[in-house]
This record gives structure tokens, sequence and C-alpha cells, in this order.
């Protein structure tokens, strides 16, 4: 339901980012976020939403940063106003919306007859969604976390699916500009909470993007070689990888874990 016991500060820099509209123009919703944290909403604003209409989405979120995050689906209580998203059928929400308009009184006498049909939910596809794992063929190397995080506010859809964008403490031997991709692949082998393993295939210098949260404790290998992760877009891992045909593999191996 959006509560996380824990999450890295570069996933919630990365989240305040994606609520950027609404908690620029709403002081206590960011408050509320960015000093209490461990809940990760599309928050509403402090007033609610205005009006009886459809909720403009790009008012309040940045769908582009939704997409590289590899959210597919949005569930709200309100109908979206978005081209990007298209609302998926549903066999109950009209029973549910009448439902919803009735008086309370005549809820009630409903809810006493067994009568329940819920509150009525709008799920979203979200049809600009960047795959889990993807290659990037240029690299922005940025000054700090504030002058990156900009980027990522202000980048389009199709820059944030060809781009890895990396604060220069983090770009260590990486090329700014690496030459343009022809072309290249990801097929996912097998994953779990704390193992993938992937096959790419690219025809020219490459940085995989795997939009999983970066940590130290996360360790990779490139055809059977360690091979270094690092931050990218703020909160995610990076790989660089040269041309050809690759076998990578990302491990979760933290200090703390249970070894028999």
């Amino acid at each position: 339901d959006g509560y996380a016991n824990l999450y890295p500060k570069r996933y919630q820099d990365y989240w305040e980012a994606v609520i950027g509209p609404l908690i620029n123009s709403d002081r206590e919703r960011y408050d509320y976020f960015h000093y209490w944290g461990n809940r990760v909403y599309l928050f509403a604003p402090t007033g609610g939403f205005q009006g009886g209409s459809d909720v403009r989405f790009k008012d309040y979120y940045r769908l582009e940063l939704l997409s590289l995050a590899n959210v597919r689906y949005l569930v709200s209580p309100r109908p979206v106003d978005d081209d990007r998203l298209s609302l998926l059928p549903s066999t109950v929400r009209e029973s549910q919306v009448k439902w919803a308009a009735q008086s309370k009184s005549k809820k009630m006498l409903s809810l006493l007859r067994g009568n329940n049909p819920g509150m009525p939910l709008y799920i979203y596809e979200n049809h600009e969604v960047t795959p889990r794992y993807f290659l990037a063929d240029h690299v922005k190397i940025l000054n700090d976390k504030v002058e990156l995080l900009t980027e990522l506010a202000t980048a389009t859809h199709q820059e944030l699916a060809s781009s890895a964008y990396l604060e220069k403490t983090d770009a260590t031997n990486i090329a700014s500009h690496p030459p343009a991709s022809g072309g290249g692949s990801v097929s996912v082998l097998n994953r779990t909470s704390h193992n993938v393993q992937l096959t790419v295939t690219n025809t020219s210098a490459a940085i995989l993007i795997a939009a999983n949260l970066y940590s130290p404790y996360w360790k990779a290998t490139v055809d059977g070689q360690p091979a270094r992760i690092f931050p990218t877009d703020e909160a995610f891992q990076g790989i660089s990888l040269e041309a050809g045909l690759h076998q990578v593999e990302l491990s979760y191996q933290p200090p703390y874990a249970f070894r028999p």
C-alpha cells in the first residue's frame, strides 16, 4: 500500500523528482514526504484535487520518471487525464461509481442489506514504460546531485530511455559520449529478489541500466568477470559494456547475509 520499511536516500530524492510538480507548490506535502518519508505514493494535494473533472496527471506528477522506474500500471480512486495512459476495462466499476454517488443514508441502507460493491478504482496502463533492463547509448555527466535531478526532471521520455545520467564522481573511466549504438537487446534469463541473469547483445559500447535500486551490496559479473556497478539516473544501477555478446549477472551480497 505504499509503505516501505526502508529505502535508500537516493530513491527518496528520485521520488521527490517524480512528485515534483505537486510538492513544488504544496509545502505541506513536501514536508510530509521529505522529512517523514517511508511512504511512496502519488500523493494528492493537501486540500484534495479540485473540481469533479479528471485529474490532469502532468500537473502533479512526472510520468516520464515513473516510466524510467518501470511502472507499467497506475491505480487511482479518481479518473486521470493523460494521453499516455489507457484505462483498463472493469466489470464492476460502473456499479461502484453509482453506489459511491449515493447519499450516506442510502449507502448505509445498502450495506445493511449486504450490498457493498466497494469504492471505484481506475487502473491505467502506461504505454511509455521503459524496460526494467535496457541499453543506453549516450551518457550525460552532471556536476552534482542537484544538477542531475534537474536534468532528469526536464528530460523527455526518449532522452531517459536512451541516456545514462551520472554524477561526475560516479563517472570514473566512462566516456561522456560513447559511440552511437547500432542496436542491441537485453534478455532476462532468470530473476529473483537477489539475483538477476541477463544476456546482452550490443553492437557498440553502451551502458546497461537496471531499474533496480542502487546499493553497494549489489555485485555484478560480465562474462564471469567482476564488473563495477555505479549509480545511474540517481537511484538505479549501471554497468559499462563493450560491444559484443555478454552474460551479465547481478547478485545482492550484503554483509549480513546468512550463508550455511
